[in-house]
């Protein structure tokens, strides 16, 4: 999990749309957030960022968990389309 949007003074949470200090996203590194939350409204609009309370949210309901160390060929993406496609079901 990585803090994104850093540079930018008013941030807003891509769940409940509230106006935040910090938001984060879900990643494999840095560079891989910055990446995705560079390019989250133009690829598809699905909202990556969250801030901190929607973020936690997400995390327990879907019982996910942070592995110390990522399985080879899995990427945290992988694992948020994999959850939103089982929600979708």
């Amino acid at each position: 999990m990585f803090e994104v949007g850093r540079d930018e003074e008013e941030k807003k949470c891509g769940s409940c749309n509230w106006k935040v200090a910090k938001v984060y996203l879900l990643a494999e590194s840095q560079e891989e957030a910055d990446k995705l939350y560079e390019e989250s409204g133009e690829e598809d609009g699905e909202p990556r960022d969250l801030c901190g309370d929607c973020m936690y949210e997400m995390l327990v309901e879907t019982s996910y968990t942070i592995d110390n160390e990522p399985k080879e060929g899995i990427t945290a993406q992988h694992k948020i389309d994999a959850r939103q496609q089982s929600r979708s079901k």
